[in-house]
């Protein structure tokens, strides 16, 4: 049964991403560390690496690393392997029945264990808890709550259109609503720590 830290582990790693995605759409996030978070957040699962990246933009790997944790806070293996969890959190609870092979493989994972590992270190439970904990309900109704308005605003934002060029009124408001689901989830779980903000 899921904790109330691995519920805040969780909300930690939702509101993170939420503060990442609030940053992208209003472009506070300059190039190259905002080509390789779109194309992470765009096709995760057929996401090659940071190597391809760091060719494909023409940096120096040491500055892309140093770029990416100075706008985004984690090195981008760390970004990755969050973004990672996170879509497959959204897939646990769009289709809990999914299997556990096919989510991994969904999320740019070659194999269950990998992913297996990342939810571990992301937030203490494996894929299989978390989905048990979704199914029988055992996360709090606050924390449910609170989940359920972060991935109904992920999913709305993508449906949008949030990494295309849309209209400068469209991209205020999803940043507002993601911004409000940023300030909710601040309310329940401690302070970013590892967020870094840009010099």
């Amino acid at each position: 049964m899921p904790t109330p830290r691995n519920q805040d582990a969780l909300l930690e790693l939702v509101r993170f991403i939420l503060e990442v995605r609030r940053r992208l759409v209003g472009d506070q996030i300059p190039f190259p560390s905002r080509t390789a978070l779109l194309q992470m957040h765009t096709d995760v699962a057929g996401f090659q690496g940071i190597g391809g990246l760091v060719a494909q933009t023409r940096c120096s790997p040491s500055y892309f690393r140093e770029h990416f944790r100075a706008h985004v806070g984690v090195a981008p293996r760390t970004y990755l392997r969050r973004y990672r969890v996170f879509a497959a959190f959204q897939l646990l609870t769009e289709t809990p029945d999914l299997d556990v092979v096919a989510l991994a493989e969904r999320v740019g994972y070659g194999n269950r264990s990998s992913l297996s590992h990342a939810f571990r270190t992301e937030v203490e439970l494996s894929p299989v808890q978390v989905r048990r904990g979704l199914r029988g309900r055992r996360f709090s109704l606050d924390f449910q709550g609170l989940l359920d308005a972060a991935l109904v605003v992920c999913r709305s934002a993508e449906a949008a259109g949030l990494y295309r060029r849309s209209s400068a009124g469209r991209r205020t408001q999803v940043q507002r609503q993601i911004l409000d689901s940023v300030r909710a989830l601040q309310q329940r779980t401690p302070p970013l720590h590892s967020l870094g903000r840009p010099p």
